[in-house]
């Protein structure tokens, strides 16, 4: 009888931990993984189409390549979009995360729309800032 008493009153600090978090309105897992993949998703995604744009600016890809490139970043930051479009949130420091997150893609996604138009250069301005925003994001600024 004296263990499970002693196991009682070890749980108890474990309780009132959790329960004082609750009432707080904080969460002890914090951001969703699902959120914080995606965005590191777009940041991988982005940074891609950003290199391939410099090199382009450098004469140092083959314009195919380039295309080729472009493509499939357009397709990775689609993906993360839909994903971040259909994934429910669990509390407002979620959402507002999932909503600054979708933003970001949003802004990369479109500058890689740009680049394939042939605005290169409009294409790694606008490219640059949203990832940089979105490594703030992920960086929790």
């Amino acid at each position: 009888m004296d263990s499970r008493l002693t196991m009682r009153r070890g749980a108890a600090p474990a309780l009132v931990a959790v329960v004082a978090l609750m009432l707080s309105g904080c969460s002890p897992s914090g951001l969703d993984e699902t959120l914080t993949t995606a965005v590191s998703d777009a940041i991988s995604a982005g940074a891609s189409a950003q290199l391939g744009l410099e090199l382009s600016e450098q004469d140092q890809i083959l314009a195919g390549t380039l295309t080729a490139l472009l493509g499939d970043m357009e397709q990775a930051l689609a993906d993360t979009e839909r994903e971040l479009q259909m994934h429910q949130t669990s509390d407002p420091e979620n959402a507002e995360y999932r909503a600054d997150a979708l933003l970001e893609v949003r802004e990369s996604l479109e500058a890689v729309h740009i680049a394939l138009a042939g605005d290169k250069t409009t294409a790694l301005t606008e490219l640059t800032a949203s990832v940089e925003q979105l490594r703030e994001l992920e960086g929790g600024g």
